[in-house]
């Protein structure tokens, strides 16, 4: 842009003549998209002044030819020589004239690597005014070229200044750059007036008179008021605007078949501009792009996942917006919002969709009321849809894409079923058209024509349209990819109206279905049980154990499926396999369905061969498809297999960016992912959308756009490299399997490592092995502090290990300590170079200090999660501003004695009657904790024998009826353990009363009512120490640690805990137990809860006892709420409740299961803990390694 300040005298340029005025530039951005770069504003830009002969700076010159002087000139070039970024002026309609001349030899306008052209064209220079020339050369530059000087022709431009850095743009960031700035708002739609022409139109319209026109639903009367309006203030438009009926049935859908038209979507108000009245406008979508113009069901799920790594959250929350106005008023998530959807769905996704949006918005404004309304539609939508007939299987419990309608479906093309039809018009001696009009009005009725169409609804409904998997049988089939979806439906649902609805969320008539009542309550409890239930029916019928995969079943013919799918890896993303089908899929399901360019829809041999009698499907081998990419990556990383979710997702991508590079900028919507040279080469069925474009692309895809960005989050930085290289997985895989610490080195993941050696409980003397360390879980455990001596030596065998050692020693010193940062880095810099004068060491010491600086900082910020340096930092701080110093005192146990009776719990008659449930934390809220173990055991005591017991402990205490004080009766305040057998008073952190017993004999028998029980015996080898890694920490087994159940049984210690109203014990990790003798160690701790709360019985109100009688031990108080035992994430935000219940036994892992004793509100929480103890068989490790020195107990 420039500008004339005409107000301003001219100035002389020193010859005496007067200077033309100043032009003042504004620099555009060289990536900024085509719309500014060749917009009208970027006027100066594109209309540079050469720089006058006679007024050339001829020291600037000078410089400048000497420097060049001094590089090498390229051999057989008159490329200009320069220092700066390339810039070329070009006349935009001769240039790509001679380019498409010269270049586009098989006239496609495109330049691809099929092209015969020389590959090589010559640009002038802005610098010389066009005189000198430079050589663009390849494929990649000149297709980049035809596709900006495309641009530029479209905005108008003539002549253009152009980059060399628009032309040989890494392919990975210039891809990425295009959907982020451009094919998100080229995909992105409104339906209202201003544009009603245009998406009106429909290319599957095959009537006489494809008019547009838009079907307003009766609750929306405002909309049809509006679009009449519409209607008579443009009446070039032809707009037809349509009721849509009260009632949709298939008879009426049909009826409508022969108007087809769009169906309203969500509006809004806003003030016209050029009006300034308020008025309505569409709510944003994103379509997919090619033929399908209109809101697509899962579509746009995958799409989302793009738009919100985008940054473009906006549009995500617009189409749940849109979707929950469609389940209002049309019932259901339309496969896509034409009237000839109306009967049909896609696979649901509503919940995870929402939720995603509301972690990013959840601090806006009405964020937890779109949360509501997305979860009352989807409440809606599960119910009224999904688990309703005919969509439901009443024998097995799981759901099938089986919807309603009447006919042939009329979106496809006249001839699609031409094959099907034919013989049966034939039979009925009539025109191919005829007998479609008399089949589809009911006028001949065909059964076996009618179960087909009933199959071919369920397969678009599936949105696998079409696979030999579910042809002809797709509406008998409870599919995997469905029952995991609305399993995840029914633990979102759990999840948000337990989090963030207090449990209870009031159901509103127009969400109301089947019987409801306006104002119904939804609790979380309904839907947890219906989660078990799907879960338990998926893996009767779903899950085969010999193929560890999951298959369809056939609901007709009662015989599961043979068909290896993608799908499988969907019961993954939903969290609903087992840790041990997790790992048989990878085992078993990822070697048949990998490929090169990612995963196969399915296997060849489960597709069969083909030929012209059997054509190929798009939805079967050879082709991939984004989501099936996505779902995979996700589930696999939420089974912690980060590494295999990398490989396939740098396949996928890569596939995708070669063909970009060598097919002129091609984004399709799928690929054939066995071919290296042309996966987007697609003759199956209706062939390929995104490939038919002149010049430049300017959609992509929307799925594939949002598997490209979202796939790079997923790839670490090395792999994005080599990505913008166009290197292939397998030569990236030998180039890094030799090197992988080298590439991922300490210090770009320094805090990941140091993270990585705290939760293990690791100091400097494990480097001896090279730190050829595997990445695993474990990574992200919570870190836990370590007391360790600043002063021992440091053994480690390589510059690496040993920059880590030291910055791991400094790590500790911050945690033990509270020194300053500055005394800290004094003394990992003083003890680095005292160690060792190597330089190369030295910089590793000093990249250490400068990583423990950031370190420092962040540990002592306070913060929520509840490691020892955050709880003993802010004792610091509290006791610094009260002026009291925090004193920690040795650990003094002393049992208070108790007669027990011989006949207290005496073995079970039947044990049977104790319940096992393992917790499943993959398929939890904390899939983060997967392999780590918990176990409830209800009915270990029965409630008559645990009064007894509270009652005995009470005694025991002193507080059966005598006025003593809380001091002086036994009761003492719970502390915290400080590790090195010390421990300090934290009341702002633990706040409980406790008394302890040593009693053999009573755990003894409880162990023997556990052991005993059903359900336990698969439990033995994990508690008999199997699992070494989560358990004892990888240090340990790296050693050769052998340990065994203890012979004497659990810790005869018990620890009962009182909490009353306001008590809790903050987040934190349980610590070990270690006998004085050193020969015995716990690793799992023992939870007895003696008396019920609210929330374990599902009463949901308290009932009040205002007249608390004294004397009494607190049995008679209101009845316990809260106090539930809570493992959380570790930043807080997810948790998963065991609830108190009188006679329950929570059993779990003391490693890295971070939890709390949530808040009690009302009555008093009695419990009982204890430890389950190993004896060693061989330590062949130090004995400083003890977790009891860095957890709490």
């Amino acid at each position: 842009m420039s500008t004339t300040d005409g107000n301003k005298p001219k100035e002389s340029n020193g010859n005496g003549t007067p200077n033309e005025p100043r032009r003042i530039s504004i620099e555009i951005d060289q990536f900024a998209p085509a719309e500014t770069y060749y917009g009208l504003k970027n006027t100066a830009h594109q209309n540079p002044r050469r720089q006058s002969t006679f007024s050339t700076n001829y020291a600037a010159s000078r410089v400048r030819e000497d420097t060049l002087s001094e590089l090498p000139a390229r051999r057989g070039s008159h490329d200009e020589s320069t220092l700066g970024q390339l810039k070329f002026l070009i006349n935009v309609d001769s240039t790509l004239e001679n380019l498409q001349k010269q270049e586009d030899t098989d006239n496609n306008f495109q330049i691809t690597i099929e092209d015969n052209g020389p590959k090589v064209i010559s640009l002038g220079t802005v610098t010389s005014n066009g005189f000198r020339r430079h050589d663009i050369r390849g494929t990649y530059m000149l297709s980049n070229l035809l596709q900006e000087l495309s641009l530029a022709k479209e905005a108008g431009r003539h002549m253009i200044v152009l980059d060399e850095s628009r032309l040989n743009e890494n392919p990975v960031s210039r891809l990425s750059r295009l959907i982020k700035d451009t094919f998100w708002d080229r995909l992105t739609r409104r339906i209202d007036g201003h544009v009603i022409e245009i998406a009106g139109k429909d290319p599957k319209d095959w009537t006489d008179d494809p008019r547009p026109r838009v079907y307003i639903p009766r609750g929306a009367p405002e909309q049809f008021e509006y679009y009449t309006q519409v209607a008579k203030d443009r009446p070039e438009v032809r707009l037809d605007v349509q009721w849509l009926p009260e009632k949709i049935t298939p008879e009426s859908v049909r009826d409508m078949n022969a108007k087809p038209g769009l169906l309203a979507l969500a509006m809004e108000e806003y003030r016209d501009p050029s009006t300034q009245k308020m008025t309505l406008r569409g709510v944003p979508f994103v379509v997919p792009g090619g033929r399908f113009n209109e809101l697509y069901g899962w579509d746009s799920y995958m799409e989302s996942l793009g738009l919100i790594v985008n940054g473009r959250v906006d549009l995500a929350k617009a189409m749940v917006t849109n979707f929950c106005f469609c389940i209002k008023h049309y019932g259901k998530i339309l496969n896509a919002n034409r009237s000839y959807y109306l009967c049909r769905s896609q696979p649901p996704f509503l919940t995870d969709m929402a939720s995603r949006v509301y972690d990013k918005i959840q601090h806006e404004k009405g964020a937890r009321e779109f949360l509501r309304l997305a979860t009352l539609a989807a409440i809606k939508e599960y119910r009224s849809v999904w688990i309703a007939e005919p969509r439901l299987d009443s024998i097995t419990g799981l759901s099938r894409y089986r919807p309603e309608g009447l006919g042939v479906p009329p979106e496809t093309e006249a001839s699609h079923f031409i094959h099907i039809l034919e013989p049966y018009a034939k039979k009925h001696n009539l025109s191919f058209d005829a007998f479609v009009e008399a089949f589809n009005n009911r006028v001949i009725l065909e059964p076996e024509l009618d179960d087909y169409f009933m199959h071919d609804r369920a397969v678009r409904e599936s949105g696998h349209d079409t696979s030999y998997r579910l042809e002809r049988t797709c509406a008998d089939l409870a599919t995997i990819d469905l029952n995991s979806l609305l399993y995840k439906y029914e633990v979102d649902i759990a999840r948000i109206i337990r989090v963030h609805f207090d449990d209870k969320l009031a159901v509103p008539a127009e969400f109301c279905t089947g019987n409801m009542v306006p104002g119904q309550l939804e609790t979380s409890a309904l839907w947890d049980r219906a989660s078990r239930a799907r879960k338990k029916a998926i893996n009767k019928y779903l899950w085969n154990e010999e193929k560890g995969m999951f298959f369809d079943y056939n609901t007709v013919s009662q015989q599961q499926q043979t068909y290896e799918s993608a799908t499988t890896f969907w019961a993954m993303w939903a969290g609903l396999a087992t840790p041990k089908q997790g790992e048989q899929m990878v085992a078993q399901a990822i070697p048949i369905l990998e490929a090169a360019g990612g995963l196969l829809s399915g296997t060849r041999h489960s597709r069969g061969e083909i030929g012209i009698e059997r054509p190929n499907r798009q939805w079967d081998y050879p082709y991939g498809w984004a989501p099936q990419q996505m779902l995979a990556w996700t589930g696999l990383q939420r089974y912690g297999h980060q590494d295999v979710a990398e490989r396939l997702a740098y396949k996928w991508l890569y596939m995708i960016t070669k063909a970009f590079v060598d097919y002129n900028g091609v984004v399709v919507e799928k690929y054939d992912v066995t071919r290296p040279v042309d996966p987007h080469r697609v003759d199956a069925e209706y062939g390929n959308q995104g490939s038919d474009f002149k010049g430049v692309a300017k959609e992509g895809f929307g799925w594939v756009n949002a598997s490209y960005v979202y796939g790079m989050q997923i790839c670490n930085v090395h792999m994005r490299r080599a990505l913008g290289t166009c290197t292939p997985y397998e030569t990236y895989r030998k180039m890094t399997e030799h090197g992988q610490i080298s590439l991922r080195s300490r210090w770009t993941y320094g805090s990941r490592w140091l993270h990585y050696y705290s939760a293990n409980g690791s100091g400097g003397e494990w480097m001896g092995d090279g730190g050829e360390r595997e990445e695993s879980a474990q990574e992200q455990a919570h870190p836990q502090s370590q007391a360790i001596d600043p002063a021992s030596p440091i053994q480690t065998s390589t510059m690496e290990d040993r920059a880590a050692a030291f910055a791991f020693r400094g790590f500790r010193m911050l945690i033990s300590g509270g020194e300053n940062a500055t005394t800290m880095t004094r003394k990992v810099q003083e003890d680095r170079e005292s160690s060792d004068n190597n330089p190369r060491q030295r910089e590793g010491g000093r990249r250490c200090s400068l990583l423990l600086v950031v370190l420092h900082s962040t540990l002592h910020t306070p913060f929520k999660s509840a490691t020892m340096s955050t709880i003993l930092q802010k004792t610091r701080n509290k006791a610094n501003q009260d002026g009291v110093v925090t004193q920690l005192i040795r650990t003094n146990y002393t049992s208070s004695p108790v007669s027990i009776p011989d006949d207290f719990l005496a073995p079970l008659a039947d044990p049977s009657s104790i319940t096992v449930s393992q917790i499943d934390f993959a398929n939890t809220e904390l899939p983060e904790y997967k392999g780590h173990y918990a176990v409830v055991l209800d009915n270990v005591l029965s409630p008559q024998e645990c009064e007894e017991l509270i009652h005995l402990v009470e005694q025991s205490a002193g507080a059966h009826g005598d006025d003593e004080t809380v001091e002086n009766n036994g009761w003492k305040p719970a502390m915290v353990n400080a590790g090195s057998n010390k421990e300090f008073l934290a009341l702002d952190y633990r706040n409980s009363d406790r008394i302890i017993w040593d009693n053999e004999v009573i755990m003894q028998r409880l162990w023997t009512r556990i052991v005993e029980a059903q359900g336990m015996r698969e439990h033995h080898s994990v508690l008999e120490g199997n699992r070494y890694a989560n358990v004892m920490g990888m240090l340990a087994v790296r050693r050769g640690d052998r340990w065994v159940f203890s012979r004497k049984g659990p810790n005869e210690r018990m620890r009962f805990l009182k909490y009353g109203a306001g008590q809790f014990f903050r987040p934190h990790c349980d610590g070990t137990y270690e006998t004085p003798d050193g020969q015995q160690r716990s690793f799992y701790t023992l939870h007895l809860y003696l008396n019920d709360s609210a929330q374990a019985l599902g009463i949901k109100e308290p009932k009040p006892d205002l007249q608390k009688k004294e004397g009494k031990t607190g049995l008679e108080d209101e009845m316990l709420r809260g106090g539930a035992t809570t493992f959380h994430s570790y930043n807080e935000r997810r948790r998963l409740d065991v609830d108190p219940k009188a006679g329950r036994v929570l059993i779990f892992q003391q490693r890295n299961l971070f939890h709390s004793g949530d808040d009690v509100t009302a009555g008093i929480k009695y419990t009982m803990r204890s430890d389950l103890m190993y004896e060693f068989e061989n330590k062949g490790g130090n004995e400083g390694d003890s977790d009891g020195d860095i957890t709490f107990a």
